[in-house]
C-alpha cells in the first residue's frame, strides 16, 4: 500500500518485515528512509535491539528534515511509540571545531543516550575522559572520535584506532547519534512505564 502526503512525501506500507526488506532493496528511489519494526511486544521481558531503535530515530529525523521523501514501513512499526518530534534533533550531538562545549553537560547527555564510561574506548556506545580529551565511540561509526578541548572550545576532532589508540586522521565535524534510539531520563521512564516497557536500565 502506498499513501501520498503533502510536501512530496510518500508512505509505502508492507504487510511484514520480509516484504519490507525486499521492497526497500528493490526500490530505486534515492530519497527513501526505512522505518523498521522494533519486533518486540509491549510486555516482552527484553528490549529492542539498539541498532533497530537507532534506525527508527534516524528515520524520524529524516522525515522531519526532508520535504521530498518515501518512507518504507509496516503497520506494527507505525503504531509503535516515538518521542516528541520537537526533541528529536536534540538527541543527536554535532561536534565542530571551534565550537563551545560544556563538558559536564556532554557527560550527562551521553549517559542519557545510552553511552557508558570506560578508561579506554574500545567498543561502540562508550566514552572516556582524560583531562581535556573526550573520546567517544559512536554507535554510528566503525571508529571512535577524539575531541581535544582548549578550555571550553573544541580545538580539534580526530578519528582514531581503538586498538592502538593512535590518530588516523583529523576531521572538521561529526554527528554522534544515540546508542539506544531513546533518551533514558525521568521523562522517558514515565513514558515507558505507561506503555508497558519492562526493562528500563
Amino acid at each position: 500500500m502506498e499513501i501520498t502526503f503533502g510536501y512530496q512525501k510518500n508512505l509505502v506500507i508492507c504487510s511484514n518485515s520480509d516484504l519490507l526488506s525486499n521492497t526497500w532493496s528493490a526500490s530505486q528511489n534515492k530519497d527513501k528512509v526505512l522505518l523498521p519494526d522494533l519486533e518486540v511486544l509491549p510486555y516482552d521481558n527484553f528490549s529492542p535491539h539498539p541498532e533497530t531503535s537507532s534506525k527508527r530515530l534516524i528515520a524520524l529525523r529524516n522525515i522531519l528534515k526532508k520535504d521530498s521523501l518515501t518512507v518504507f514501513s509496516t503497520v506494527p512499526a507505525l503504531f509503535q511509540p516515538f518521542f516528541d518530534k520537537a526533541n528529536v534533533n536534540n538527541l543527536f550531538f554535532e561536534f565542530k571545531e571551534k565550537q563551545k562545549l560544556d563538558r559536564d553537560k556532554l557527560i550527562m547527555n551521553l549517559a542519557e543516550n545510552g553511552y557508558e564510561p570506560f578508561d579506554l574506548v574500545i567498543k561502540p556506545s562508550s566514552y572516556a575522559l582524560r583531562g581535556s580529551v573526550v573520546d567517544i565511540f559512536p554507535s554510528n561509526s566503525n571508529f571512535p572520535i577524539r575531541i581535544d578541548l582548549d578550555d571550553d572550545l573544541i580545538s580539534s576532532i580526530s578519528i582514531f584506532d581503538p586498538d592502538s589508540q593512535r590518530t588516523l586522521r583529523k576531521i572538521n565535524s561529526f554527528v554522534v547519534r544515540p546508542s539506544k534510539g531513546f533518551v533514558l531520563n525521568d521523562s522517558s521512564i514515565k513514558i515507558f512505564k505507561k506503555i508497558g516497557v519492562p526493562s528500563l536500565t
